[in-house]
């Protein structure tokens, strides 16, 4: 997090931690991950979307209902009809 919200290693890895406790871990293989990544790469994204588009794979593989994103525009753009299931949290 960018200027006074940032926090400290410690605290991040206490905030993951105390996540990890909540939810089930999800896990991507290359077989999984590629194709957005090189789907987003060629439809001209950079770097945030092309990362924003694996995020978006691990919400197809969770098969949650929601994606819950401070970053809607980047999110409601994606395919597999990921951009109507995003929510601000």
């Amino acid at each position: 997090m960018p200027g006074s919200n940032r926090v400290s290693s410690a605290e991040t890895i206490l905030y993951l931690g105390s996540l990890r406790e909540r939810l089930t871990v999800i896990g991507l293989d290359g077989e999984e991950m590629m194709p957005a990544a090189e789907l987003a790469a060629a439809s001209g994204a950079v770097i945030g979307g092309i990362y924003d588009a694996v995020i978006g794979q691990y919400f197809v593989k969770s098969r949650a209902d929601w994606l819950y994103t401070w970053n809607l525009k980047h999110f409601r753009r994606l395919e597999s009809g990921i951009g109507a299931k995003v929510r601000l949290p």
